[in-house]
């Protein structure tokens, strides 16, 4: 896999509004350049059944053919938390690290029930070759 997730730490229930504390740390062994297409599959079990979350306004189950296009720090410098390390686009081969970026999540403002266990997988491809795919499990609570 040319992306390799070596360490990622995450609340273990996610909670809306806070702040959260994320770190992590990736290896990659290829450069990673635009466009980064990255497809995300999310599943809400409800009386544990997996349901497919379908995508709305830019969340649940979407495909986003060029992440870096979506790039938050795009027109501004990185938070001091990256350090030495980049925050957009591109990447180049090597091990980054992150450790206490704080994260301030919103208050969700939807009539749908979002609290309960989720089921993420993440797959990231550049120029449809495949460079890695990730499952991640986790609880929101809102």
């Amino acid at each position: 896999e040319a992306i390799v997730i070596n360490e990622l730490s995450l609340p273990s229930v996610i909670t809306f509004p806070s702040t959260i504390s994320v770190s992590a740390k990736a290896t990659l062994s290829k450069n990673l350049v635009a466009p980064v297409k990255v497809s995300v599959e999310l599943d809400r079990y409800v009386f544990g059944v997996a349901i497919k979350i379908p995508c709305t306004d830019n969340v649940g189950s979407c495909t986003y053919d060029d992440v870096c296009a979506l790039d938050p720090y795009k027109d501004k410098a990185c938070p001091p938390q990256f350090g030495k390390y980049p925050c957009k686009c591109p990447f180049a081969a090597d091990t980054y690290g992150i450790s206490g970026l704080q994260v301030a999540l919103p208050t969700i403002s939807t009539s749908l029930p979002i609290s309960g266990d989720y089921k993420a997988q993440v797959t990231f491809s550049v120029n449809n070759v495949e460079y890695s795919c990730y499952v991640f499990n986790f609880s929101l609570k809102a």
